[in-house]
């Protein structure tokens, strides 16, 4: 399995950033560095906050019910980058 950072992960938002943080530290997304609006920012926070749990789902998708080899095939790669392969 990957070495991804243990969540769980939890979503501040403010005016001005967004803080994405866990036990171990924290992601900080501030509009004047990234240039984004505060509603994507908010979105990018949920999908950094939700993907272990997805990570883990399309896992579990992916050995214990998924009998088309394409589809496999297709998650497989897709975690595969998620890991950084």
């Amino acid at each position: 399995m990957a070495n991804f950072t243990k969540g769980e992960w939890v979503v501040y938002p403010s005016k001005s950033f967004i803080t994405v943080e866990c036990e171990l530290g924290s992601l900080i997304y501030n509009r004047e560095v990234y240039k984004s609006t505060i509603v994507e920012q908010t979105a990018n926070a949920h999908l950094i906050k939700t993907s272990p749990k997805m990570y883990n789902l399309l896992h579990k998708i992916m050995l214990e019910h998924c009998n088309d080899s394409v589809l496999y095939n297709e998650i497989d790669e897709l975690l595969e980058e998620a890991r950084g392969e």
